[in-house]
């Protein structure tokens, strides 16, 4: 059978390193992400190897060599895998990922385009591959999980009738889920296997950043900011596409026990195929012709299988639709984030390029200080946000104590670990110098085993000399080292040894002591002795006092002789001849004679002399011998001592050489310790690695706690500057942004945010000065009549109470803003029932300052800097009773939150909507609706220039300002009996009386006259019953007799004979 063995080859190495980082370094991170760099391929293999081919000529068919080309690594099993998924996948979700929790949604969508880009325009690549930026997920491979839905298709088949394809699916759906079963609590471990789980992860991570940006800008609520988050809304709806189909709900399943799901037969998922029987409808029934009906025509049930357990619903997904789906509709339908209707203002408000200038001198986001200057007003007091920015400040600066704790605990743990380490160094160093110690104790007691012999060897010799035997000498000759352990209680027991061994005592040679001859005869003696004491011995005392002088004197003599005799031998001789008996000679006598017998005399002295100097040298010599032999005695005995002596020292250097091996063996231990010290501090739990984590979760959270409380601050100073209003204070800039120094990682934040907030408290306290009270009942019938018909036909209505309203009654004040509003709604109902009216502030402004434009009090046209506007829905309440109703259970509590409409401009506009649907009393019944505003103001305002103003609004019709409204069916009871009696009409008579007050002692001209009626739920408008070219002979008819009289011919839709009828007469007029 041939042989079928394969092998695969991977190189543990990166190809692309070197161009990653020449990409990163020129093109920055774009330029390192970009899709090109990942699908980068080179098939070197190939081009530079020349592998085999078996279908070339003269190739090898017993072998094949596939190579894969080099490229980017992706796959499961590459050796580099791990390292690119983290580059190009994982480090730039990460990233977007904070960047969103932290409300920085277009860098974050920045960094999600590197990986997933739903705005690519590609046409070359298909969709849904175009819009993936990272190569694993636009290149499916074999073996990729598939859709939820299909795999659960391929689970609901038996094994036999799944493809090979399905089967290579299944096993690895197996694999992935025994991964889940052993490590339950590791999604990448099972998410590895099933590429399609990150594309889920990073397409909802995309649709909340957009979902989270649109609602940040949706929150501004201005028309730009709006629009803006539309278009995310609407882009994160085409992302999710068509929301999935609701299945209906079959018949509830027949329950099984786990044991019957066994028997049914558990797959390797723990779940269980089991027949679809009686589940369909209309399965009972055969079909004409079909393939699975029987002979005998009844349908075979059960032939569908399913699983039992199915795949739940994904809430979070499916709430990712319904978000996208409200938002959506909340703008299409005019309300806030909030589902408040609202009426947006054409102009956001103006920005402080100061601001800005300040914001960005302090490396602050420019969108991020915009944002904060268009924040929603606090719902609670500037008293209690000062309060709680305080306290979130003390928050603050522990984080910074406890960051630069954290710091500090870090860089000692590093310095504890730095400085171990070098104490292991030096430890070593040490170790090694110890050791050398030890080794020169041992070369210094081999050294002294080298001077004791030659110590023994004089000895030895001295010995010899002094005639002892040779083998008794010997005897001290041999001397073996011994190096036992010593301890502190062995110490006594071993040195006492080693005394025996080496410190034995060696016998001294004696002599007797010489006599000196310090008594010799001082007449006999020579100059010797005047040289001092020489502490000689006799013999050498004979040489020098008695044989040497001696000697002496007779060379003296002899040389005395000499020269005596020398000095006669110069007399001439004299001759004598003696002959005697014939015989005889001649004698002569002279010096010559004389001479010799001198030197004969000189002779024997010298003989006598040198007889002397004999026994002189004899002397010396028996002398140098007797010094010699002392010094042999000493010499002796001076190596004896040196030989004791070197025992001794012997001794000390073997318990030296003991103190350095337990020098080096200390040396050892402490190394060992030291590293089991460092081992210690790497594997303790507060660690370096410990306090590096916990400096940056600390770092983290006192970034984020600063934030938090630079956002509080800021609301708690927005709130500051809208209770006071005042421009000393608007002018000041009390919460700044150059808190957080990030080179200093930002630790004095703390201290500088709480001295800010300090100045903002003060001025808070020494600028709260109190302000005029007022209260204001505004009557719609009286304001707007033409609202209260709408809101008695429709059950809403919108109105406005402008300034003049509040000048008619107060003139000469600015800056009036609502402390508290009630509602009153006089109406029939009946026992126990409530009057329900929901009252939305729709948007309000107020007069800043008490100042005059062109010595006009007016409005002007247009941008007004007189005047602060408040666009937008601010708040609503709903009331349950008809009688100053403000919508809270007590108005009187005092609350550390706003109340409703508090703040607010007394120039207002807003909307009253009753309950629609099913009504529970008759709204027509309501004859009035009253708000009792009360509201704050300040003087300073011109009254003249205002009482002016007031004159010049009044007289001009076409400002519609002053109307008044009479029910022809309450106010002229009388007339509208006759009228349903079967009157063709009415004619009612109005006096000069039913106006307001301000308006007797002025002369009314009438604009208009209008007619409505109530149809049903609607408002109809009826023909005015005085045309324009009658209204001047009105005028002169009321001005003559106080009264007019008008007649209101009858018709079918407002002026009807119906008793439920109730129509209404509008008069405009103006006064002079």
């Amino acid at each position: 059978m041939a042989d079928t063995t394969s092998f695969v080859f991977e190189n543990h190495f990166h190809p692309y390193v070197g161009m990653l980082v020449e990409r990163l370094n020129h093109r920055s991170v774009d330029g390192l992400l970009d899709l090109a760099v990942q699908q980068v391929s080179e098939p070197f293999f190939d081009r530079i190897y020349d592998p085999n081919d078996p279908s070339a000529p003269g190739g090898d068919p017993s072998f094949t060599v596939t190579a894969s080309p080099k490229n980017i690594d992706v796959s499961e099993a590459g050796p580099y895998s791990v390292y690119n998924w983290e580059l190009f996948f994982h480090a730039p979700v990460t990233i977007a990922v904070h960047l969103s929790k932290n409300q920085r949604f277009a860098e974050a969508q920045r960094w999600f385009h590197h990986v997933f880009d739903p705005t690519a325009t590609d046409p070359g690549t298909p969709v849904p591959e175009r819009f993936w930026k990272f190569v694993r997920f636009r290149d499916p491979r074999p073996g990729d999980m598939p859709r939820v839905d299909e795999l659960v298709a391929v689970l609901s088949r038996p094994p036999a009738e799944l493809t090979p394809e399905e089967r290579i699916l299944l096993a690895a759906a197996a694999l992935s889920y025994e991964g889940l079963r052993r490590e339950p609590f590791r999604p990448h471990r099972v998410a590895r296997t099933r590429v399609v789980a990150y594309q889920y992860y990073v397409v909802m991570k995309y649709l909340e950043n957009l979902i989270a940006w649109g609602d940040s800008l949706f929150r501004l609520d201005t028309a730009e900011s709006v629009n803006e988050a539309t278009q995310l809304y609407v882009l994160a709806g085409n992302i999710l596409g068509p929301r999935p189909a609701e299945v209906p709900r079959h018949r509830a399943a027949p329950r099984m026990s786990y044991r019957q799901l066994k028997e049914a037969g558990l797959g390797a998922f723990g779940n269980a195929l089991v027949k679809l029987e009686n589940q369909l409808p209309f399965a009972g029934t055969p079909a004409p012709g079909a393939a699975g009906v029987g002979a005998n025509g009844t349908a075979l049930l059960g032939i569908g299988r399913s699983l039992y357990f199915c795949v739940p619903r994904n809430d979070r997904l499916l709430m990712l639709w319904d978000t996208v789906a409200d938002r959506l509709f909340k703008i299409r339908n005019c309300q806030d984030i909030t589902g408040v209707v609202r009426q947006l203002s054409l102009f956001a408000p103006v920005l402080d390029p100061g601001l800005l200038t300040r914001a960005t001198a302090a490396g602050i986001d420019v969108a991020g200080a915009v944002a904060g200057t268009r924040a929603p007003v606090s719902p609670v007091r500037a008293t209690l946000l000062i309060q709680k920015a305080l306290e979130i400040t003390a928050e603050v600066r522990a984080a910074g104590a406890a960051l630069l704790s954290a710091m500090d605990r870090r860089d000692g743990e590093e310095l504890a670990r730095l400085r171990q380490g070098h104490e292991i160094g030096m430890a070593r160093l040490g170790r090694d110098v110890r050791f050398l110690a030890w080794k020169e104790a041992e070369a210094n007691t081999e050294a002294l085993l080298r001077t004791r012999a030659a110590a023994f060897a004089r000895y030895r010799h001295f010995q010899l000399l002094l005639g002892r035997p040779e083998s008794e000498v010997d005897k001290l000759r041999e001397v073996t080292l011994t190096r036992s352990p010593v301890t502190e209680e062995t110490f006594p027991e071993v040195f006492q040894k080693l005394v025996g061994q080496y410190a034995t005592a060696i016998a001294q040679e004696s002599r007797p002591a010489p006599q000196l001859a310090r008594d010799g005869d001082p007449q006999v003696q020579s100059g010797a002795q005047s040289q001092g004491s020489l502490d000689l011995i006799p013999n050498e005392f004979a040489e020098l006092n008695i044989h040497l002088p001696a000697a002496r004197d007779k060379q003296k003599d002899a040389t005395t002789v000499d020269t005596i005799f020398g000095v006669l031998g110069m007399l001439p001789n004299m001759g004598v001849d003696i002959e005697p008996f014939g015989i005889g000679g001649h004698v002569e006598f002279g010096g010559p004679l004389l001479s010799s017998v001198g030197r004969t005399l000189a002779t024997a002295i010298r003989g006598a002399a040198e007889q002397d100097v004999y026994d002189g040298n004899r002397a010396a010599a028996i002398a140098g011998y007797q010094r010699r032999d002392l010094d042999f005695v000493h010499q002796s005995n001076q190596a004896a001592l040196e030989l004791m002596q070197n025992g001794r020292q012997l001794i000390a250097a073997l318990v030296h050489e003991q103190v350095a091996r337990r020098d080096y063996d200390l040396g050892r231990d402490q190394i060992r310790r030291a590293q089991e010290v460092d081992a210690f501090l790497a594997s303790k739990d507060t660690n370096t690695e410990l306090y590096t984590w916990l400096h940056g979760e600390v770092s983290r959270s006192f970034a984020e706690c600063y934030r938090m409380a630079v956002d509080v601050a800021r609301s708690a100073e927005q709130a500051v500057k809208r209770e006071l209003m005042r421009p000393e204070v608007d002018e000041q800039t009390f919460i700044g942004f150059s808190h957080w120094e990030t080179g200093r990682r930002g630790l004095q934040a703390g201290e500088r945010l709480h001295h800010d907030l300090t100045r903002l408290q003060l001025a808070y306290l020494e600028h709260d000065r109190r302000e005029f009270e007022l209260t204001t009942h505004v009557s719609l019938r009286m304001l707007d009549p033409l609202a209260l018909l709408e809101l008695r036909s429709r059950g809403a209505c919108q109105f406005t109470v402008p300034e003049w309203l509040f000048d008619l009654e107060a003139p000469g004040h600015h800056l009036r803003r609502i402390r508290t509003v009630a509602l009153s709604l006089p109406a029939v109902t009946g026992p126990y029932t409530s009057v329900t009216a929901t009252l939305s502030l729709q948007r309000s402004s107020v007069r800043r300052g008490p100042g005059l434009i062109d010595n006009r009090y007016a409005r002007m046209p247009g941008e007004d800097p007189r005047f602060l506007d408040y666009p937008g829905a601010l708040e609503s309440v709903v009331t349950s009773s008809a009688v100053r109703d403000a919508g809270l259970f007590d108005a009187a509590a005092r609350d550390d939150r706003y109340l409703p409409f508090e703040g607010a401009g007394a120039i207002s506009t807003w909307a009253l909507n009753l309950p629609s649907g099913l009504r529970t009393f008759d709204y027509s019944s309501v004859s009035d609706a009253v708000l009792h505003i009360g509201y704050t103001a300040r003087p300073g305002v011109r009254s003249d220039a205002v009482v002016a103003d007031l004159r010049e609004r009044f007289a001009t019709a076409a400002s519609r300002t002053l109307a008044r409204s009479f029910s022809l069916r309450h106010d002229f009871p009388t007339e509208w009996a006759a009228f349903l009696a079967g009157a063709a009409g009415l004619s009612v008579r109005i006096g000069r009386s039913w106006f307001p007050y301000f308006t007797q002692s002025a002369e009314i001209k009438l604009s208009a006259i209008e007619l409505y009626g109530i149809s049903g739920d609607d408002l109809v408008r009826g023909p005015s019953p005085v045309a324009a070219a009658a209204l001047p002979a009105l005028d002169a008819e009321l001005a003559e007799t106080g009264e007019l009289t008008l007649a209101v011919p009858a018709d079918d839709t407002v002026v009807r004979h119906d008793r439920a009828a109730d129509p209404h007469l509008i008069v405009r007029y103006t006064i002079r």
